[in-house]
């Protein structure tokens, strides 16, 4: 655990990973927590003097969102209140700004005709045994809609006062691409920045998720490019806000495995399911961890470093060159920290939720753990000596 001065941070991201609507929900209680324990949130558009940055009070100004990360990521880049964005998980009862429910029809839009005849489990097998190829039934195409009929205010990255940055992954070509108000391409990790698409469209490339949804089709540069979930080539994609020069990142994701002990039974118990899940919760986990600990061993050699050349008395000016030159060579920022914030890992009943629920209890119960992990995790954030500070792990 170490101490981070959040008077001091001038410039933070909010990482909002995938999961379907638990996913966003999740998002939704973290918000909540960070808005009450004093964070604000930067957004709107620049041509009605969107906020960047707001006074006394830590501001997240940059936004990056995977998969179903990147609809509430746009949502607060786009100047939305987290209240009212609560009422896209309700059926009625809506209080003035509210969002308008999501509704199946908008995440699941049908491609073909008499889609609802694919349901059928006979159906759906008939066409995997008999058929060289069997498309996806559904599109992002409605979410996409909805998108642009109740949260996108602009539909161009360069209009926004925040910085959004949203992740897909080509299905054609093993890069991962980030569109944003940004335009670059790292060869070595195969990973492209671009700034020539819409929002919308970025949107649907990253909330693709195979094989239940198609890849969404792009014109770039007069060529069809094919994206899917943002989430597919690495996890969360808490790499970017330090490639964009933030000093401290938030990351929310609900990529946690079940701890199951002795006492609990054994996931063999439960069902091929709950077993499929528990295996892609601890590959995602492992990514993630993966990631954090190069993070921190980078910090720790950097330590080392310093530690060295005081001990042996050694100039001080040689030991800036070669720490510069080591954050060059590992393309590492040493001034940026990192937060984490998941559901609980004993928290079977958050494991288990369907992820594509719209029951409004589903929802309220998610946005409360969401909420209380949020609380959990920045449970020291305290005043001491005029300057707010966390207790919180970073890397």
């Amino acid at each position: 655990m170490s101490r981070i001065q959040l008077s001091e941070k001038k410039n933070i991201a909010l990482v909002c990973g995938g999961g379907g609507v638990k996913a966003a929900c999740f998002h939704t209680g973290v918000v909540m927590a960070l808005e009450q324990l004093g964070f604000a949130f930067a957004g709107g558009l620049k041509k009605d003097n969107g906020t960047k940055s707001i006074d006394e009070k830590p501001t997240i100004s940059t936004y990056v969102g995977s998969s179903a990360g990147s609809f509430i990521a746009s949502f607060l880049a786009e100047g939305g209140r987290i209240q009212d964005f609560s009422g896209a998980y309700r059926n009625k009862n809506l209080n003035k700004g509210e969002l308008p429910p999501i509704r199946y029809r908008d995440i699941f839009s049908p491609r073909i005709d008499k889609a609802l005849s694919l349901l059928n489990l006979d159906t759906l097998l008939l066409a995997s045994f008999t058929k060289k190829s069997f498309q996806s039934p559904f599109s992002t195409e409605g979410i996409r809609r909805y998108m642009l009929s109740h949260i996108l205010k602009t539909d161009k990255f360069s209009e926004l006062a925040a910085n959004l940055y949203i992740v897909a992954t080509e299905l054609n070509e093993p890069r991962k691409v980030i569109f944003g108000n940004r335009s670059n391409f790292d060869s070595a990790q195969m990973v492209e920045f671009r700034d020539d698409v819409s929002i919308s469209d970025a949107c649907a490339a990253s909330m693709a998720l195979p094989p239940l949804f198609h890849p969404w089709r792009i014109q770039i540069d007069r060529r069809a490019r094919d994206f899917f979930d943002g989430e597919i080539r690495e996890p969360l994609s808490d790499h970017i806000p330090q490639e964009v020069g933030c000093d401290l990142a938030i990351c929310s994701h609900v990529s946690q495995p079940l701890w199951l002990r002795p006492e609990g039974g054994s996931f063999s118990d439960l069902g091929v399911q709950s077993i499929g899940l528990q295996a892609l919760m601890q590959l995602l986990d492992k990514k993630i961890r993966s990631v954090r600990g190069t993070r921190r061993k980078e910090r720790l050699l950097l330590k080392e470093v310093f530690k060295f050349f005081k001990e042996k008395h050694l100039d001080p000016k040689l030991c800036d060159e070669l720490i510069d030159r080591l954050v060059e060579r590992f393309e590492y920022n040493p001034t940026i920290d990192y937060i984490y914030i998941h559901p609980m890992p004993s928290d079977s009943q958050m494991f288990h939720m369907p992820s594509f629920s719209l029951k409004e209890e589903d929802a309220e119960m998610i946005i409360r753990k969401g909420y209380r992990a949020t609380m959990m995790t920045l449970s020291r954030l305290h005043k001491s000596g005029g300057k707010v500070t966390v207790d919180a792990q970073s890397t």
